[in-house]
């Protein structure tokens, strides 16, 4: 009995094997890789993280996009001057002498000891646009460079030119007023009546102090003005 039983599942192991092998075509089966993919996969991309350095800016004679590069001068041009620089050579060219270092700064609207103010003139110097230390004078260059320069008036035009200049502070301009009546030097305690202001008061001596460095007054106990401006 046990033979019979032996024999059908032989036969059923043998129906089962043939069914498969008609299922697949008579080939046995295995393991069957899954088909490609018809388009072609896309490599990754590379990632950029937050520290990566970004590409650098093209220089701009190569013609890519970039930073703009600032091209330098053509050799012979002049170089350029700041308003500083700009502002000592148009003193230095009206006046046309040399002046002390404190009147120049005074006139051109600096503090002869301020940083922006040396260093303009050392620029100055090193261009040859100026000449001088205790004194300091334009050179040919200097005033070749600079180019016209309103000229200073003369007389009483010069006069009311110093009158209204933005340098002179109300006292100063009471000071150059009541000299100017006075045709003449005048002593410093009278000076101080006709102006209004105690002689010994920090307003009016700083005054004094102020129109002698622009070279507008002369003189210590008796007071005047410059002779171009009488």
């Amino acid at each position: 009995m046990w033979r019979r039983a032996l024999t059908e599942l032989h036969e059923r192991l043998g129906q089962l094997l043939r069914g498969e092998e008609d299922a697949s075509g008579g080939v046995p089966p295995q393991d069957v890789q899954s088909p490609s993919s018809p388009f072609p996969e896309e490599p990754p991309r590379p990632r950029r993280g937050r520290g990566a350095p970004l590409p650098p800016a093209s220089d701009a004679l190569s013609g890519k996009p970039g930073r703009a590069v600032r091209k330098p001068a053509p050799p012979g041009a002049p170089a350029s001057m700041d308003k500083c620089q700009r502002a000592v050579l148009t003193v230095l060219a009206q006046q046309r002498k040399a002046l002390p270092k404190a009147r120049l700064a005074l006139m051109a609207g600096y503090s002869a000891n301020s940083g922006g103010f040396n260093n303009a003139l050392s620029k100055l110097r090193v261009q040859g646009w100026i000449d001088g230390r205790g004194d300091l004078a334009a050179t040919e260059l200097g005033l070749k460079t600079v180019g016209a320069v309103p000229a200073l008036p003369k007389g009483a035009e010069l006069f009311n030119y110093w009158l209204g200049h933005p340098r002179l502070d109300k006292c100063c301009r009471a000071i150059v007023s009541s000299l100017r009546s006075r045709k003449g030097a005048v002593g410093k305690e009278d000076l101080a009546g006709l102006t209004g202001y105690s002689a010994n008061s920090g307003g009016f001596n700083n005054a004094l102090s102020r129109l002698r460095t622009l070279g507008l007054i002369e003189g210590r106990g008796a007071v005047a003005l410059v002779e171009d401006l009488r």
